[in-house]
């Protein structure tokens, strides 16, 4: 189910099936021990069960997702409040340019010659097209993160845990795949730590209904603003097993 997904946490190459049932470091393996010298392997079962549970329990647990949203607010605000006064400067400079250049024509029809003023002018006209082109962009709203979130992923993570017993589980297994960045065996006193992290757009995406619970904004660009604001300073998606 995790294939490609996994890296070892010694070297940082990828894990891949050494037996049937088994996974393991690739380069410890083909490369030898100056490359990497994490031999140890893990059963395909023991691995998939541990992601599962973690994913249910333990990837959006609420008391982090609470202080993931407390920051995440907090940098937006301020985000938001940056973006505005940059907004205001560029009005602010668009209405002098417009100053100007009306200045500039009243010369004109006053009697100065063209060649006096129409390099400033063609200068003016440059500027403005680039602040106009820029005010144009509209400013994202501030995303809303649904308070209940964090259990409206936990219902639907269960849900698809359990539809992994059905015939045809293929969507079902494509779909938790969604929710999991990376998955890192860390050697550890004889035995790999799981270490999980989240791919953010993947745990929107499944925990929002169509449209965020209302909130006028899809899943997707939920997820790339949270990204863009967040950044990599907020990192409640990651557990360690």
């Amino acid at each position: 189910m995790f294939s490609g997904l996994l890296k070892c946490g010694a070297c940082g190459g990828g894990f891949s099936k050494i037996s049937q049932e088994h996974f393991g470091c690739s380069a410890a393996r083909n490369k030898g021990e100056t490359v990497c010298t994490n031999r140890i392997g893990i059963r395909r079962d023991v691995l998939e069960n541990a992601v599962l549970d973690g994913l249910r329990h333990r990837l959006m647990d609420p008391d982090l997702f609470k202080i993931f949203v407390t920051e995440f607010t907090a940098e937006w605000n301020r985000a938001q409040a940056n973006a505005g006064a940059d907004i205001s400067s560029r009005e602010a400079e668009l209405k002098n340019i417009k100053s100007q250049t009306d200045r500039l024509v009243d010369a004109l029809m006053n009697g100065t010659p063209p060649s006096a003023v129409n390099d400033r002018l063609h200068a003016l006209e440059a500027r403005r097209i680039i602040l106009e082109a820029e005010l144009a962009v509209t400013v994202a709203p501030a995303p809303r993160l649904h308070p209940n979130l964090a259990e409206m992923y936990r219902k639907k993570v269960a849900a698809l845990a359990d539809a992994l017993a059905e015939d045809d589980a293929s969507h079902a297994r494509e779909l938790i795949r969604s929710l999991v960045d990376a998955i890192v065996l860390v050697p550890e006193d004889g035995r790999l730590r799981v270490e999980v992290r989240g791919a953010l757009a993947g745990i929107l995406a499944i925990s929002s209904a169509t449209d965020t619970e209302g909130a006028g904004i899809s899943a997707g660009a939920l997820a790339l603003q949270v990204k863009l604001v967040a950044g990599i300073g907020f990192e409640p998606m990651t557990f360690r097993l």
